[in-house]
C-alpha cells in the first residue's frame, strides 16, 4: 500500500505558496510510486531548461520505470478497461524499443570517436601528401 506523500508547498487550494518552515522530509521510505509521484509533481515548479541539458538516456530510464510502475499498479485491476491496459503495454514497449535505440546510438557515437582518435594518430605518421590527400576526401565524404 502506498504511504502519504507529503503536500509540497504552495500544491494546495490556498491562493498563495506556503513558505518551507518544517525541516528536511525522509524520502528514503517511500515507495517507487510515491517518489515518482512526487517527482512528477516537483518538476513543473522547476525552472525551465534547454535541450543540452536534459539527459535523454536518463529520462528515457525515468519513463520506463513509470510506464512499468504504470503497469503494475493496473494488473488484474478489473475497473480498468482492457484497452487501456493495452495502450499502457504499448507505451511500454515504445519505450523500452527508444531506451535500445539511444543505447545503440550512444554505443555507435563512442565507437567512432576511438575510431576517429585512432585515425588522427595514425595520420599524423603519414607524409604531409597523404594527410592532406585523406584530410581531401574526408571532407568531401562528410558534407551533406
Amino acid at each position: 500500500m502506498a504511504t502519504k506523500v507529503p503536500d509540497l508547498p504552495g500544491s494546495s487550494d490556498s491562493p498563495a505558496p506556503k513558505p518551507v518552515t518544517r525541516g528536511p522530509v525522509d524520502l528514503k521510505g517511500l515507495s517507487l510510486e510515491d517518489l515518482l509521484d512526487l517527482r512528477a509533481r516537483i518538476e513543473p515548479l522547476l525552472p525551465a531548461t534547454s535541450l543540452q541539458d536534459i539527459d535523454l538516456q536518463r529520462e528515457l530510464v525515468l519513463q520506463v520505470s513509470v510506464l512499468q510502475q504504470l503497469q503494475t499498479s493496473t494488473h488484474g485491476d478489473d475497473t480498468i478497461a482492457a484497452n487501456q491496459m493495452a495502450q499502457v503495454s504499448n507505451s511500454l514497449s515504445s519505450a523500452l524499443a527508444n531506451l535500445v535505440r539511444v543505447q545503440n546510438n550512444v554505443y555507435t557515437s563512442e565507437r567512432l570517436k576511438k575510431i576517429e582518435a585512432i585515425l588522427i594518430e595514425t595520420l599524423t605518421e603519414l607524409p604531409q601528401a597523404a594527410q592532406a590527400e585523406f584530410l581531401e576526401k574526408y571532407s568531401k565524404a562528410l558534407k551533406p
